[in-house]
């Protein structure tokens, strides 16, 4: 899993990672999978140009730029405590199921 944020410099450095992957053979971009990270509808440069950029396949979980959910749960420390409705860890949750670390019913989908 690559981790990105939708803009340019950091996209333009996935690329970059994707390529020395490939170059030194430790993973084909068609085996890896960005993860959009602060991700929101509004920002210009959405999941499938960054899925062209890089060659790689984006993982159709984002992470939301949802910094107000997350405020308190990082100031104590206790980001196991985030509430269960909360869009980031829908996310997180949704992105191990797709990774396949938890059965599609834990993430809250009918199996």
């Amino acid at each position: 899993v690559l981790v990105t944020t939708p803009d340019v410099v950091a996209v333009r450095g996935a690329k970059r990672v994707v390529r020395m992957w490939e170059r030194l053979q430790i993973r084909k971009a068609e085996e890896t999978i960005t993860l959009v990270n602060r991700f929101t509808r509004n920002t210009e440069i959405q999941p499938p140009l960054i899925q062209k950029i890089t060659g790689t396949r984006v993982a159709s979980a984002a992470v939301p730029a949802n910094f107000k959910e997350l405020q308190a749960s990082i100031d104590s420390g206790r980001l196991h405590e985030l509430d269960a409705k909360s869009t980031v860890k829908q996310a997180l949750w949704g992105l191990a199921g797709e990774l396949g670390i938890v059965k599609e019913s834990a993430t809250g989908k009918k199996s």
